[in-house]
């Protein structure tokens, strides 16, 4: 080992222009500058050493990212632990550079390339920047195969001239063990802590009195009390950043009636354009509840969302919309240093100007800080749920009182159709307005219905249970021309099971309790998905069917792009487009109900990206990370359950997507109990218990991962096919959970991944087809959701690619017949093949069932091999009810070799 200066510890981490000398733990022969290579200016970094001084010219003269990474050499890093760090004597005149540390193989660089902390910008002058290495895997310390390396990156976006760096010293310090706390005071000046303002109580949502609405419905001994008609209506205009005003609840109170209020009838009639901010409503109606019966109150329909109070007490919240709250940091959102302005211009250009919205909000209201919450309201959501309100009513008068928000933003976050009132600005209580009353309730609980596993024959067993007040002595389960008998234990108690087919249809059945002398006392609607997902050792099946994953994530750039103008018929088309190449998965940013039961009539299976979606610090998306509000954090997520969960299609949930640790922090803690949160709420609203998965970064490795609060492990990867099979199987036998692959390609950017497909198209071809390969067949994977940026969908070589590794068949002509090969890992059920010329059908073929490997022929004589005008018509039905169908043109289809 080189020789190294230990610093003691307890001295100061900043440096006065004395600094620490010009020791260096590096051997100067030994010294290795490994500049950019990732498409931009390979010379923007000059560097040489000068009496053991690292000097460093930059020049920052492309819009793209230029780094260097400097070799210090080999170390025995793991004595280090836990609160050893690395500490750069640097010197900048101008803060246009990051600075870091990280380890890598040498051999291996990009794939085995781990950072030790985030990057720190550059501050003007000579200071000391320490790089804490506790973060690290001990594992890959023990390990010793790596170098240290620093590491430079410019600021990125927009050239920002030049800079000179001197590296006077380098120092591995031996820390104390109760290092925290010396860390914390270093990182919160080297990084810039932001401090947090505690906001989730002003927007967090409150879901625990919640009851499916369709429980309520079909039930016989259920009647319905109207709230319709007269209220009092106040605008009070917008108040988003008044806390003060957010937090008054005063208009709630019984007795106090509205300031200047006038009167409303509702339900609403829908009326566009109507000012965005918060619209308060209170009506006293009198209702005296009796003993024993059970009370919810229901809003059918309302615009944006809404908080409930009744008598005085808050007793939830309710949305027409999916919520979303943002953070918003001073000189970044999403990424930190990134747009190098205030709060308020990262707002207004950030999240509207740049879409083309004009900012709706009063510039004056927002809020002078280096932190600020921005609520999002996008979309239109049926709510299907009525609240148990039978302890909050009292006898005679009442008072229902709601704080009503009608978002100001004339569009869609994802999506934006004109033809919807989230585009007009309809706002209001639009719904019915009632109060349900079961009189006797029979069922003091009755449980959802967890699928076990799905037989070979593909049905699966339902488990009915529950329990019901004294007096009852039997429950009978029934629908869908189906009746089953539950006998009910002294306790109240009763179990029973159905077996169904799994499929993609909702069920609904319907527990009905009797007395000892055979009345009806009592019933209870439960309906639930049809579909059952499932992992049995390592893999994915889909209604007892294997499922390997060939998804494609929604759209080419749709998280920079945003795609806010996207029209339906673009949707649509999209749609249409990625069945035809074979996909059978999407996953999509904000999916809507309309978005998924389109991805169904498809035949397309939903991975829904909800949450702190792409984010690129954890401290985006949990907001304080001292002490984060994961209850607020995770109401998307519970949104996203209530509001998607009755679709069949979805495959699993995304939980959350490429949060980068935040340094300083023992992010992974704070993000496992992040993930844990989120799934126990997902479980919750979600019945059928689908897997939730999270997408890890790249930049990780093989060595860190969020584990917590998933059924499998969601990661990203561009390596090569060698590095990422190897890779691949690491993670799973490190971790021994499936793997899903949710970005994939070759190349991390656009840019690089058109012009390495450009240089050498058929490497690519066979690279791409190599790691898809590896991804059908290594223990663990269940596939993964293609990143399209290699222009593969932008010309016809691109697409015929595709189709040939995507599709779940394989055509090739063999004499005077087209075969068609199961290629996919699950039997193809109903195939219908037809050879069609534009007037007439010319040849058929059918078949119930076509194992993988096995395959059909359809006659096709020579003298039409190269008819243009000839299609081969294909479909069939995959996971017992995902429907396919495609189009080929004959005359491309290749002879078999």
């Amino acid at each position: 080992m080189k020789k190294q200066y230990v610093w003691l510890a307890g001295m100061a981490f900043a440096l006065g222009t004395a600094g620490l000398g010009a020791a260096q733990i590096f051997q100067e022969k030994d010294l290795q500058f490994k500049p950019s290579d990732n498409g931009s200016d390979t010379g923007a970094f000059q560097s040489k050493v000068n009496d053991g001084v690292i000097e460093i010219d930059f020049t920052d003269r492309t819009n793209q990212d230029n780094y260097l990474h400097i070799d210090l050499g080999k170390f025995d890093l793991a004595e280090y632990l836990p609160g050893g760090y690395l500490e750069i004597d640097a010197e900048v005149d101008r803060p246009i550079l990051r600075i870091a540390a990280s380890l890598s193989e040498p051999a291996r660089f990009w794939p085995t390339r781990l950072f030790v902390e985030q990057e720190a910008t550059m501050k003007p002058g000579r200071r000391a920047y320490r790089f804490y290495f506790d973060t690290l895997p001990a594992k890959r310390l023990k390990a010793n195969r790596d170098h240290l390396y620093i590491f430079l990156h410019d600021i990125g976006g927009e050239s920002k001239g030049k800079a000179k760096v001197r590296i006077h010293g380098t120092r591995l310090v031996k820390n104390a063990p109760d290092y925290t706390q010396q860390k914390n005071a270093c990182y919160r000046e080297q990084y810039n802590w932001r401090n947090y303002p505690e906001l989730g109580k002003f927007y967090r949502g409150k879901y625990d009195r919640l009851v499916p609405a369709e429980a309520l419905d079909a039930n016989p001994f259920v009647s319905s009390v109207s709230l319709n008609g007269e209220f009092q209506k106040s605008f009070i205009g917008d108040i988003t950043w008044k806390y003060d005003q957010l937090t008054d609840t005063s208009f709630a109170r019984p007795g106090e009636p509205l300031k200047a209020a006038k009167r409303v009838t509702v339900p609403e009639a829908p009326v566009a354009d109507q000012p965005g901010g918060y619209y308060l409503y209170k009506k006293n109606f009198n209702f005296t509840p009796k003993a024993g019966e059970k009370v919810y109150l229901r809003i059918g329909d309302l615009a944006d969302s809404a908080e409930i109070y009744l008598n005085g007490e808050r007793i939830g919240t309710q949305s027409g919309a999916r919520k979303r709250h943002e953070w918003v940091l001073e000189n970044g959102s999403r990424q930190t240093n990134t747009w190098g302005k205030p709060v308020k211009e990262v707002v207004k250009f950030q999240h509207f100007e740049r879409m083309g919205i004009k900012c709706p909000f009063n510039p004056a209201d927002l809020p002078d800080a280096e932190v600020m919450m921005l609520p999002i309201y996008t979309g239109e959501y049926p709510w299907n749920y009525a609240f148990d309100v039978t302890d909050a009513l009292k006898a005679g008068e009442n008072t229902l009182a709601i704080r009503l928000y009608g978002n100001p933003v004339k569009g869609w976050w994802i999506y934006r159709h004109t033809e919807d009132r989230s585009y007009k600005n309809i706002f209001g209580l639009l719904g019915d307005v009632e109060l349900l009353v079961e009189a006797r309730p029979a069922f003091v609980q009755a449980e959802s219905t967890n699928a076990g596993q799905v037989a070979a024959d593909g049905t699966v067993e339902r488990v009915f249970s529950g329990k019901t007040v004294p007096g009852v002595k039997r429950v009978t389960v029934t629908g869908h021309d189906r009746r089953l008998e539950l006998p009910v234990d002294g306790q109240g108690n009763f179990r029973g099971s159905l077996r169904l087919p799994a499929g993609f249809d909702r069920w609904n059945f319907t527990l009905t309790a009797f007395d000892g002398e055979g009345r009806g006392v009592g019933s209870r609607d439960i309906a639930f998905n049809g579909s059952v997902i499932e992992l049995r050792d390592g893999r994915l099946y889909v209604n007892g069917d294997r499922f390997v994953i060939r998804g494609i994530n929604g759209e080419v750039g749709i998280e920079w792009d945003n795609d806010r103008r996207q029209t339906r018929r673009r949707w649509l088309k999209m749609l249409g487009t990625y069945k035809q190449l074979g996909f059978n998965a999407l996953r999509i940013e904000g999916a809507t109900p309309q978005q998924l039961q389109d991805a169904q009539d498809y035949g397309l299976m939903v991975m829904p990206v909800y949450a702190s979606g792409s984010c690129n610090t954890t401290e985006v998306a949990l907001g304080n990370l001292e002490a984060p509000d994961h209850e607020f954090n995770t109401d998307a997520h519970k949104e996203m359950a209530l509001t998607l969960s009755q679709y069949p299609n979805i495959l699993f949930w995304n939980s959350g997507n490429e949060n980068h640790h935040t340094a300083g922090y023992n992010d992974k803690v704070l993000m496992d109990r992040y993930l844990e949160t989120a799934e126990r709420y997902l479980h919750k609203f979600d019945p059928d218990r689908r897997p939730v998965t999270y997408a890890n970064l790249d930049t990780f490795g093989t060595d860190w991962f969020f584990t917590a609060g998933q059924g499998v492990l969601g990661y990203n990867s561009y390596r090569f096919p060698d590095d990422f099979t190897q890779m691949m199987k690491e993670i799973y036998q490190e971790t021994r959970m499936p793997v899903v692959f949710c970005e994939w390609g070759l190349t991390e950017n656009e840019t690089k991944g058109t012009a390495l497909r450009k240089k050498d198209i058929a490497q690519w071809e066979k690279d791409m087809e190599a790691k898809l390969a590896s991804m059908r067949n290594t223990e663990g994977c269940v596939g993964g959701f293609l990143y399209a940026h290699h222009g593969e969908l932008l010309d016809v070589r691109g697409r015929e690619f595709l189709q040939k590794v995507m599709a779940p068949f394989r055509l090739t002509r063999e004499g005077n017949t087209i075969k068609f090969e199961n290629q996919d890992v699950a039997t193809l059920r109903k195939v219908s093949i037809q050879l069609v010329s534009p007037d007439n059908v010319v040849e058929s073929e059918w078949l119930d069932e076509l194992k993988p490997g096995r395959s059909l022929r359809i006659a096709c004589p020579a003298e039409l091999r190269n008819d243009a005008s000839l299609r081969l018509e294909i479909r069939f039905e995959t996971h017992r009810g995902l429907k396919h169908a495609y189009t080929r043109m004959v005359n491309r289809i290749t002879e078999a070799k």
